[in-house]
C-alpha cells in the first residue's frame, strides 16, 4: 500500500495526524517529514511550557487565593489575611499573653475573652488560622519565642489538634517572618511547590478571572499593576461579592479573636449545615487526597519540635481533640478511621518519651464537655457557647493557665 506524503511546506496539523493515521509503519518514512514532526512536537512543548508560565505569572502576581505572603486587591479568599494580620497583632501587644491559643479554624473559635473570664484573669491571644497544621502551629511558636522567649515569659500553648493537622501543607512558610524558621531546602520547597500547585488549580484560574473582572470595573486597568494592598488597609470587597470581614484585620480584635461566621445564612437546620459542610469536607480531605493516612512524617517531627520549644521555655503546652457534630461521622469513608487512629498513635507514642511533657484531652466527643449539638456552625465548627464549655472544661482539667503548666 502506497501513502501519499504531504508537501512539508504547505503541511497543516489535520493532514499531518491524516497521515501518521493511515502509514504503515514498516514504509520507509521521509527525512523530510520526520524533521517536521521533531520539530512540530519542539514548537508545541515549547509553547505549553511557554503559556503554563505566563498563566503562573500572572497568578502569582494577582495572588487570588493568598498563597504568596501579599495580600492582594484580588483576593477572594476569607481567610486569606489572617496569617499575615495575627503576626502583626502578634507585634503590636503591650505584654506577653498568658496563653496562646493555637491550631486550624476550630481553635480560631476560643475567644480569649472568656478564658480571661474563666480563669479569673489569665491573658491570652488567639493565633490559630483556618486550615493550620503542625507546620503552622510549629512556625507561630518559633515566632512567639522570638518575640518573647528573651524575656523569660514564654505563654502557655493551647493547641487544638485533629488528624488533619498531622499533615505537612500550611501556607503560613510563605510569610518571610515565618518562613525562616524551615531549613533552606523546605522554604524553598515552601515556595516553589506548594505556591505553584496551589496556583495552578482550575479553581484559581477561575477566581482570578472573575477577581479581576469586579477590580478592574472598580478601580480600572490601573489596579492590574498595583496590586498590592498594605496591611491595614485590606480591602477584600473589592475581588468579592459582600464584606469579607474574616479577611480584614480591623475586624480582628486586638488579641486575635475573629468575628463569628460574619453575615452567615442560619436559615437551614444545623443538620443541613452538617451534611452540605461535611460532603466538601469529605471530597476535599478524602476523594482528592486518598495517600494520607493520618500522620506525615515531616509533621510529626515538627509536632516533636514544638513541644521541645514549649518545653525548652518552661511551658508544658496543652493539646486538646477538636469535636466534630455528632452527625458528622457519618459523611466521612472508612479511611477517617485509619487516619484517627494513626493520628491517636503518634500522641500515645509521644507520651512514651520521658523527655517531653505536655497535656493530651480528649474533646472528641460533645459529651466530654457538656457540648449542646444544636451550637454547631456546621459539622467541625461550635459555636460561641459550645465553645465556652470547650474552655470552661480546659481550665477544669487545669490545662489552661500559664502558672499551672509551668516546668
Amino acid at each position: 500500500m502506497t501513502t501519499a506524503t504531504p508537501d512539508p511546506v504547505r503541511v497543516t496539523t489535520r493532514d499531518l495526524l491524516a497521515e501518521i493515521e493511515t502509514r504503515e509503519h514498516t514504509s520507509p518514512r521521509p527525512a523530510e517529514l520526520e524533521r517536521h514532526e521533531r520539530s512540530y512536537v519542539r514548537w508545541m512543548l515549547l509553547s505549553v511550557i511557554v503559556v503554563l508560565g505566563a498563566l503562573y505569572g500572572a497568578l502569582w502576581w494577582l495572588d487570588p487565593i493568598s498563597v504568596t505572603g501579599r495580600q492582594t486587591r484580588f483576593s477572594i479568599v476569607e481567610n486569606g489575611g489572617v496569617r499575615q494580620a495575627k503576626l502583626d497583632l502578634m507585634e503590636q501587644l503591650p505584654a506577653t499573653p498568658d496563653v496562646l491559643v493555637l491550631g486550624s479554624s476550630r481553635s480560631m473559635k476560643l475567644n480569649p475573652a472568656t478564658i480571661e473570664d474563666v480563669t479569673g484573669g489569665e491573658t491570652a491571644f488567639n493565633g490559630a488560622v483556618s486550615g493550620g497544621t503542625t507546620k503552622d502551629i510549629y512556625l507561630y511558636a518559633r515566632y512567639a519565642e522570638d518575640l518573647w522567649g528573651d524575656q523569660g515569659e514564654f505563654p502557655h500553648l493551647v493547641v487544638g489538634v485533629v488528624n488533619d493537622v498531622l499533615r505537612f501543607g500550611g501556607t503560613s512558610a510563605l510569610d518571610p517572618r515565618l518562613k525562616r524558621y524551615l531549613p533552606k531546602e523546605d522554604a524553598a520547597q515552601a515556595n516553589q511547590l506548594e505556591v505553584a500547585k496551589a496556583l495552578l488549580q482550575t479553581k484559581t484560574v477561575e477566581a482570578g478571572a472573575r477577581a479581576v473582572k469586579r477590580v478592574v470595573e472598580q478601580e480600572g486597568p490601573g489596579a492590574l499593576l498595583n496590586p498590592v494592598q498594605k496591611g491595614t488597609e485590606i480591602n477584600a470587597d473589592l475581588a468579592v461579592v459582600g464584606k469579607q470581614k474574616g479577611n480584614n484585620v480591623e475586624f480582628l480584635d486586638d488579641r486575635g479573636m475573629q468575628e463569628f461566621k460574619p453575615g452567615a445564612d442560619y436559615s437551614k437546620s444545623v443538620e443541613v449545615r452538617v451534611e452540605r459542610q461535611m460532603t466538601v469536607f469529605a471530597r476535599n480531605g478524602y476523594e482528592k487526597d486518598p495517600d494520607y493516612t493520618g500522620a506525615d512524617d515531616r509533621a510529626v517531627d515538627l509536632l516533636r519540635k514544638t513541644i521541645e520549644l514549649a518545653n525548652r521555655n518552661g511551658d508544658v503546652p496543652t493539646f486538646w481533640v477538636t469535636p466534630f457534630h455528632p452527625t458528622a461521622l457519618r459523611f466521612l469513608p472508612d479511611e477517617y478511621d485509619v487516619r484517627n487512629a494513626r493520628f491517636r498513635e503518634v500522641f500515645a507514642d509521644l507520651r512514651k518519651d520521658t523527655s517531653l511533657e505536655f497535656n493530651f484531652i480528649d474533646l472528641d466527643d460533645i459529651s466530654s464537655f457538656g457540648g449542646d449539638p444544636e451550637e454547631f456552625h456546621d459539622g467541625i465548627h461550635p459555636t460561641e457557647k459550645n465553645t465556652a464549655k470547650i474552655i470552661a472544661k480546659l481550665h477544669e482539667e487545669g490545662a489552661l493557665t500559664r502558672a499551672a503548666n509551668r516546668r
